[in-house]
């Protein structure tokens, strides 16, 4: 009786309160458990799949970031030294040294004043050279047989440049001579006030606005390069076309005026105005994303952007000598053509040292293993 009341007792504590608290504490811990192991199966799942993505699309070394980095700082300063280069190329055309060459007393100093004098002075300046201007060329295209003369005649100046009533002195093989004005303007009275004045010299060279209009008028004769020039004693006036409008004219002396004010102010604006900038300040800027973003030391950083800065002003300044020792203008090909070799240099030179590591490390972990070295080479 006494066992069979003691296993009584047992049972009767299986189903006491406290029993079933602890059953139940029991049931939730577990479930609380199972919930904590799915939620670390899901958490090694994302690490596993970003792992994996992560394995597809590794990063760039940082070798690789620099040498991107020096090919894109090269492409900006080869398309800055190639603008600045065409920026700074003004070719004095041909007339227009022949026509300062007439002119011994007209000075750089000269033509610097005009520049910066008042616009009615600049206009007086720009019209009295239009029209030196206008005569050499005329002059040129005659005896290039670019535009029509008398035929059997060779022109050349007059005696000089303020000879009344013409420009240009015909002659031929015998002894005989005729005489042409050059009139450069924006219409037709300046040929019709000049006939008037000078009746007797009616070969007038001329540009082509003011040829077209005369084309109508039946009392003179228009011709135009290609043409083929009527008989000297041929009562009407002849006008010809010289090819070139006005404009052209007035723009070539214009610019001339502007650049030789500007070399006679020194080249110091010039030296500015041919640095690549722009080139410059992405240097700097990348430096100084390097210093905030990442853990480079500050010598590293400032070596390498030195180096950049360097290797453009070398580019620059390279191009500049070249074209004053050889009087050429291929700046904007000797500039750009050393970046891209420098860069070439320094990246077979890393892509050979990596690769020098790289054989070094193999064989010290072969030779780890008993593995002989000479297999390597």
């Amino acid at each position: 009786m006494t066992n069979l009341n003691e296993d009584d007792e047992q049972i009767e504590d299986t189903e006491s309160p406290w029993f079933r608290q602890f059953q139940h504490f029991h049931h939730n811990s577990m479930e609380k458990v199972e919930a904590i192991r799915e939620k670390l199966r899901q958490n090694d799942q994302r690490l596993r799949s970003l792992e994996s993505q992560n394995s597809e699309t590794p990063k760039k070394s940082w070798n690789s970031t620099v040498e991107d980095a020096d090919l894109l700082i090269a492409s900006v300063a080869t398309i800055e030294l190639i603008h600045n280069a065409n920026e700074a190329t003004y070719q004095i055309p041909n007339q227009l040294e022949d026509v300062t060459a007439r002119f011994p007393g007209l000075t750089q100093e000269d033509l610097a004043a005009l520049a910066d004098a008042d616009p009615s002075s600049q206009m007086g300046v720009i019209n009295l050279l239009q029209g030196f201007l206008g005569e050499q060329i005329s002059l040129d295209l005659i005896n290039s047989g670019s535009i029509p003369i008398p035929e059997g005649y060779t022109a050349q100046f007059a005696e000089a440049t303020n000879t009344p009533g013409y420009d240009l002195r015909m002659v031929n093989g015998q002894d005989s001579e005729l005489f042409a004005q050059v009139k450069i303007g924006a219409d037709e009275s300046i040929i019709r006030n000049h006939l008037i004045r000078y009746p007797d010299i009616n070969i007038i060279y001329t540009n082509t606005e003011v040829a077209n209009q005369l084309a109508q008028d039946h009392t003179m004769t228009v011709i135009h390069p290609g043409d083929a020039f009527p008989d000297p004693s041929h009562a009407q006036a002849v006008i010809v076309d010289i090819g070139i409008t006005q404009e052209q004219i007035r723009n070539n002396v214009s610019d001339f005026v502007t650049h030789s004010a500007a070399d006679h102010s020194g080249h110091l604006n010039d030296f500015w105005k041919q640095l690549p900038l722009v080139s410059f300040a992405l240097i700097v800027t990348k430096a100084a994303r390097d210093y905030t973003f990442t853990d480079d030391p500050e010598r590293e950083i400032l070596s390498k952007a030195g180096r950049r800065v360097r290797d453009v002003f070398v580019a620059t300044e390279l191009g500049h000598g070249v074209d004053l020792l050889a009087n050429t203008d291929i700046s904007a090909i000797v500039g750009p053509a050393y970046l891209f070799t420098v860069n070439a240099i320094r990246i077979a030179r890393g892509n050979f040292e990596k690769s020098s590591e790289l054989a070094k490390a193999s064989r010290i972990y072969l030779s780890g293993l008993g593995t002989p070295t000479t297999a390597l080479t």
